[in-house]
């Protein structure tokens, strides 16, 4: 398991990093990571289009609080950790920002996204790399869960050119390649129906097993931009 050296790996439980998630127009999601030495803040909005069609956020299930932007606490003094150390039932578990039980430091939220409108509409949402230094992008992991179906859960990283096996418990092959040099993923749900819910739990570390995870991305930086684009509008509901 190749970590940082001792001069920064003092213990497994400090990872520095933050993350800024931000929306951009056109009816889109934004989510902007930052990672590295600085604090960062995570953000979600809502593109003008999608506010009008009537696509609403919350950080709580319930909807007794929606807005077109969500703010996320910042994750300070971290350092890398495992898939295997992730708790992911207790955040799916917990709306909003989660705190690990164990004090790791990686970044887990969960949130919301309603169809409060009266038009059926098919999403599609990327995941873009905008800004990389140090080569941090190749001991980045991302994982996205989809209304808790934690069995089709999907982990992103960027392909290593001697794929190895990094987890105990975990099959290298649940892990997907990065499209490319600037986009993490690509996805689409369809018939977005008036009334309906989404629910995503997102997750981004850095792991602690890959190879790349080591002195020489110390400092790096990394910046992602995760949209949400209504591709296709359906029908009225005339309900």
């Amino acid at each position: 398991m190749k970590l940082l050296t001792t001069k920064y790996l003092i213990t497994k439980n400090f990872l520095l990093l933050g993350i800024l998630v931000t929306g951009l127009l056109s009816a889109i999601i934004g989510v902007l990571a930052f990672f590295g030495q600085n604090m960062g803040t995570f953000v979600i909005s809502l593109g003008d289009d999608a506010f009008r069609t009537g696509i609403i956020l919350s950080d709580n299930k319930e909807f007794t609080t929606s807005s077109p932007r969500l703010l996320v606490n910042p994750v300070n003094n971290s350092m890398p950790v495992s898939f295997d150390d992730i708790a992911i039932q207790e955040c799916m578990s917990t709306d909003g920002d989660f705190e690990d039980p164990k004090n790791l430091t990686y970044i887990g939220y969960t949130f919301y996204l309603m169809n409060e409108g009266n038009t059926i509409v098919d999403v599609e949402f990327n995941i873009d790399i905008v800004t990389v230094t140090k080569n941090i992008d190749a001991a980045a992991r991302v994982m996205l869960i989809q209304d808790d179906d934690v069995e089709h859960l999907s982990i992103y990283r960027k392909a290593d050119s001697n794929p190895i096996n990094y987890y105990d418990h975990t099959p290298y092959e649940l892990s997907k390649d990065f499209e490319s040099s600037s986009r993490v993923c690509t996805n689409t749900f369809e018939s977005f129906r008036p009334g309906d819910v989404k629910k995503y739990t997102l997750f981004i570390w850095l792991e602690g097993w890959d190879e790349d995870c080591n002195d020489s991305v110390m400092g790096g930086q990394l910046r992602m931009n995760m949209t949400f684009n209504i591709v296709k509008s359906l029908v009225e509901d005339d309900d």
